[in-house]
Protein backbone atom coordinates (compact mmCIF):
# COMPACT_ATOMS: atom_id res chain seq x y z
CA UNK A 1 0.00 0.00 0.00
CA UNK A 2 1.13 4.00 -0.48
CA UNK A 3 -1.98 5.78 0.69
CA UNK A 4 -1.55 8.97 1.08
CA UNK A 5 0.08 9.62 5.13
CA UNK A 6 -2.14 11.81 7.42
CA UNK A 7 -1.06 15.03 9.24
CA UNK A 8 -3.14 14.05 12.28
CA UNK A 9 -3.49 11.57 14.34
CA UNK A 10 -7.48 11.45 14.91
CA UNK A 11 -10.52 13.40 16.30
CA UNK A 12 -13.68 12.21 18.31
CA UNK A 13 -14.94 15.15 16.17
CA UNK A 14 -18.20 14.68 13.96
CA UNK A 15 -17.04 16.14 10.05
CA UNK A 16 -20.06 18.66 9.35
CA UNK A 17 -22.77 17.75 7.23
CA UNK A 18 -23.43 14.33 8.54
CA UNK A 19 -24.17 12.05 11.59
CA UNK A 20 -21.29 9.26 12.19
CA UNK A 21 -22.49 5.87 14.19
CA UNK A 22 -20.63 3.21 15.33
CA UNK A 23 -20.88 1.34 12.22
CA UNK A 24 -20.10 4.36 10.41
CA UNK A 25 -16.57 4.56 12.59
CA UNK A 26 -15.89 0.70 11.75
CA UNK A 27 -15.87 1.32 7.88
CA UNK A 28 -14.02 4.13 7.47
CA UNK A 29 -11.80 2.59 10.48
CA UNK A 30 -10.96 -0.37 7.99
CA UNK A 31 -10.57 2.19 5.03
CA UNK A 32 -8.11 4.72 6.73
CA UNK A 33 -5.89 2.06 8.82
CA UNK A 34 -6.03 -1.88 7.78
CA UNK A 35 -6.93 -2.25 4.27
CA UNK A 36 -7.19 0.11 1.01
CA UNK A 37 -10.39 -0.56 -1.31
CA UNK A 38 -13.59 -2.70 -0.45
CA UNK A 39 -16.21 -4.72 -2.37
CA UNK A 40 -19.75 -3.05 -1.94
CA UNK A 41 -20.45 -6.77 -1.20
CA UNK A 42 -17.70 -7.12 1.21
CA UNK A 43 -19.74 -3.75 3.17
CA UNK A 44 -22.47 -4.95 3.12
CA UNK A 45 -22.07 -8.98 4.17
CA UNK A 46 -19.79 -7.22 7.32
CA UNK A 47 -21.37 -4.05 8.18
CA UNK A 48 -25.02 -4.85 7.65
CA UNK A 49 -24.86 -8.94 8.49
CA UNK A 50 -28.29 -10.51 9.16
CA UNK A 51 -30.15 -7.07 7.84
CA UNK A 52 -32.50 -7.25 5.55
CA UNK A 53 -31.64 -5.74 1.60
CA UNK A 54 -28.02 -5.87 3.35
CA UNK A 55 -26.81 -4.69 0.09
CA UNK A 56 -29.44 -2.04 -0.78
CA UNK A 57 -28.55 -0.25 3.01
CA UNK A 58 -24.44 -0.47 2.39
CA UNK A 59 -25.39 1.31 -0.59
CA UNK A 60 -27.23 4.02 0.32
CA UNK A 61 -25.57 5.06 3.17
CA UNK A 62 -21.88 4.64 1.13
CA UNK A 63 -23.40 7.12 -1.30
CA UNK A 64 -24.31 9.29 1.93
CA UNK A 65 -20.69 9.29 3.48
CA UNK A 66 -19.32 9.66 0.08
CA UNK A 67 -21.67 13.01 -0.28
CA UNK A 68 -20.07 14.39 3.15
CA UNK A 69 -16.37 14.02 1.41
CA UNK A 70 -15.38 10.92 3.69
CA UNK A 71 -15.84 8.09 1.26
CA UNK A 72 -15.50 7.56 -3.21
CA UNK A 73 -16.75 4.93 -5.53
CA UNK A 74 -15.12 3.44 -7.99
CA UNK A 75 -15.49 0.62 -10.99
CA UNK A 76 -12.60 -1.50 -11.36
CA UNK A 77 -12.28 -4.93 -12.54
CA UNK A 78 -10.74 -7.52 -9.93
CA UNK A 79 -11.36 -11.24 -10.01
CA UNK A 80 -14.08 -12.44 -8.20
CA UNK A 81 -13.57 -13.02 -4.45
CA UNK A 82 -12.03 -16.41 -3.23
CA UNK A 83 -13.39 -18.23 -0.11
CA UNK A 84 -10.55 -17.90 1.98
CA UNK A 85 -11.05 -19.91 5.01
CA UNK A 86 -7.90 -20.84 6.40
CA UNK A 87 -3.98 -19.59 5.14
CA UNK A 88 -2.05 -21.65 2.14
CA UNK A 89 0.58 -21.55 4.94
CA UNK A 90 1.14 -20.58 8.31
CA UNK A 91 4.77 -20.67 9.54
CA UNK A 92 7.12 -20.01 12.48
CA UNK A 93 10.77 -19.19 13.02
CA UNK A 94 12.57 -22.79 14.11
CA UNK A 95 9.42 -24.51 11.32
CA UNK A 96 11.11 -26.40 8.41
CA UNK A 97 11.41 -24.66 5.04
CA UNK A 98 8.35 -24.77 3.39
CA UNK A 99 8.15 -25.91 -0.04
CA UNK A 100 7.82 -23.73 -2.14
CA UNK A 101 6.97 -25.04 -5.59
CA UNK A 102 3.54 -26.79 -3.98
CA UNK A 103 2.58 -23.62 -2.45
CA UNK A 104 3.50 -21.69 -5.80
CA UNK A 105 1.24 -24.38 -7.78
CA UNK A 106 -1.80 -24.32 -5.17
CA UNK A 107 -1.65 -19.89 -5.16
CA UNK A 108 -2.09 -20.38 -9.24
CA UNK A 109 -4.59 -22.79 -9.97
CA UNK A 110 -7.16 -20.99 -7.29
CA UNK A 111 -7.76 -18.13 -10.31
CA UNK A 112 -10.16 -19.95 -12.46
CA UNK A 113 -12.14 -16.94 -13.53
CA UNK A 114 -11.96 -13.75 -15.28
CA UNK A 115 -11.49 -10.28 -13.88
CA UNK A 116 -15.07 -8.53 -13.64
CA UNK A 117 -16.50 -4.91 -13.30
CA UNK A 118 -16.41 -4.37 -9.62
CA UNK A 119 -18.15 -1.48 -7.31
CA UNK A 120 -15.16 -0.94 -5.00
CA UNK A 121 -15.06 1.80 -1.67
CA UNK A 122 -11.86 3.79 -0.53
CA UNK A 123 -11.59 6.51 1.75
CA UNK A 124 -10.78 9.58 0.92
CA UNK A 125 -7.39 11.71 1.78
CA UNK A 126 -9.65 13.53 3.89
CA UNK A 127 -10.92 11.07 5.92
CA UNK A 128 -7.41 9.70 6.38
CA UNK A 129 -6.44 12.81 7.73
CA UNK A 130 -9.28 13.25 10.40
CA UNK A 131 -8.92 9.78 11.65
CA UNK A 132 -5.30 9.65 11.58
CA UNK A 133 -4.83 6.92 8.61
CA UNK A 134 -4.94 6.90 4.92
CA UNK A 135 -6.82 7.57 2.11
CA UNK A 136 -7.41 8.91 -1.51
CA UNK A 137 -5.07 6.64 -3.51
CA UNK A 138 -7.57 4.29 -5.77
CA UNK A 139 -5.86 1.16 -6.36
CA UNK A 140 -3.71 0.39 -9.72
CA UNK A 141 -5.47 -2.30 -12.05
CA UNK A 142 -2.41 -4.58 -10.97
CA UNK A 143 -3.78 -4.17 -6.94
CA UNK A 144 -7.60 -4.90 -7.71
CA UNK A 145 -7.64 -8.24 -6.84
CA UNK A 146 -5.07 -8.04 -4.12
CA UNK A 147 -6.16 -5.23 -2.33
CA UNK A 148 -9.90 -6.88 -1.94
CA UNK A 149 -8.83 -10.75 -1.40
CA UNK A 150 -6.19 -8.82 1.76
CA UNK A 151 -9.31 -7.13 2.43
CA UNK A 152 -11.31 -10.47 2.66
CA UNK A 153 -8.70 -11.44 5.25
CA UNK A 154 -8.71 -8.15 7.78
CA UNK A 155 -13.08 -9.03 7.52
CA UNK A 156 -12.32 -12.37 8.34
CA UNK A 157 -10.56 -11.65 11.27
CA UNK A 158 -12.54 -8.97 12.28
CA UNK A 159 -14.97 -11.01 12.75
CA UNK A 160 -13.97 -14.01 14.20
CA UNK A 161 -10.54 -12.36 16.09
CA UNK A 162 -11.68 -8.24 16.35
CA UNK A 163 -8.94 -8.23 19.00
CA UNK A 164 -6.43 -9.36 17.36
CA UNK A 165 -7.74 -7.70 14.33
CA UNK A 166 -7.34 -4.09 16.06
CA UNK A 167 -3.69 -4.81 16.40
CA UNK A 168 -3.60 -5.30 12.13
CA UNK A 169 -1.16 -2.63 11.16
CA UNK A 170 -1.41 -2.17 7.29
CA UNK A 171 1.70 -2.13 4.83
CA UNK A 172 1.15 1.96 4.53
CA UNK A 173 1.56 2.20 8.14
CA UNK A 174 4.62 0.11 8.20
CA UNK A 175 6.43 2.41 5.52
CA UNK A 176 5.33 5.68 7.29
CA UNK A 177 7.46 4.69 10.54
CA UNK A 178 10.20 4.32 8.45
CA UNK A 179 10.26 0.39 8.37
CA UNK A 180 11.07 -1.45 4.99
CA UNK A 181 12.64 1.12 2.35
CA UNK A 182 13.54 -0.13 -0.71
CA UNK A 183 12.82 -3.76 0.30
CA UNK A 184 9.32 -6.23 0.58
CA UNK A 185 7.00 -5.23 3.34
CA UNK A 186 4.39 -7.42 4.39
CA UNK A 187 0.94 -6.79 3.18
CA UNK A 188 -0.07 -6.25 7.18
CA UNK A 189 1.87 -6.81 10.37
CA UNK A 190 0.28 -8.18 13.74
CA UNK A 191 2.05 -7.62 17.11
CA UNK A 192 1.71 -9.19 20.27
CA UNK A 193 3.18 -10.72 23.24
CA UNK A 194 4.39 -13.98 21.13
CA UNK A 195 6.08 -11.83 18.61
CA UNK A 196 4.74 -10.19 15.51
CA UNK A 197 3.09 -12.08 12.83
CA UNK A 198 3.11 -10.90 8.45
CA UNK A 199 -0.11 -11.74 6.83
CA UNK A 200 0.51 -11.90 3.05
CA UNK A 201 -1.96 -11.73 0.48
CA UNK A 202 -0.42 -14.55 -2.73
CA UNK A 203 -1.28 -14.06 -5.91
CA UNK A 204 -0.16 -15.87 -8.32
CA UNK A 205 3.37 -15.90 -6.56
CA UNK A 206 5.62 -17.66 -8.25
CA UNK A 207 8.65 -19.93 -6.25
CA UNK A 208 11.38 -16.96 -6.14
CA UNK A 209 8.77 -14.42 -4.76
CA UNK A 210 7.64 -16.38 -2.08
CA UNK A 211 11.47 -17.70 -1.33
CA UNK A 212 12.16 -13.81 -0.99
CA UNK A 213 9.26 -13.25 1.05
CA UNK A 214 9.97 -16.48 3.47
CA UNK A 215 13.89 -15.06 3.76
CA UNK A 216 12.54 -11.54 4.50
CA UNK A 217 10.19 -12.95 7.36
CA UNK A 218 13.04 -15.33 8.45
CA UNK A 219 15.78 -12.88 8.85
CA UNK A 220 13.69 -10.80 10.90
CA UNK A 221 12.50 -13.72 13.17
CA UNK A 222 8.64 -12.88 11.66
CA UNK A 223 6.02 -15.84 11.79
CA UNK A 224 4.08 -15.62 8.95
CA UNK A 225 0.50 -16.34 7.46
CA UNK A 226 0.15 -16.74 3.92
CA UNK A 227 -3.39 -16.63 2.19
Amino acid sequence: MANRKSSRSGSDAQPRGILLGERDRLILDTLTRRVRALSIGQVARTFWEGTNSAQRSAARRVGELEVAGLLEQHVVLAHPELELDAPILVWRPGNPTPEFGKIAYCLKSRWRHPPQATRIVIATAEAGTWLGGYGGRIPRASETTHDLHLASVYLRMLKAQPRRARKWESEARLLARGGGRGEKLPDALIRSRGGATAIEFGGAYPVTKLRAFHEHCRNRGLAYELW
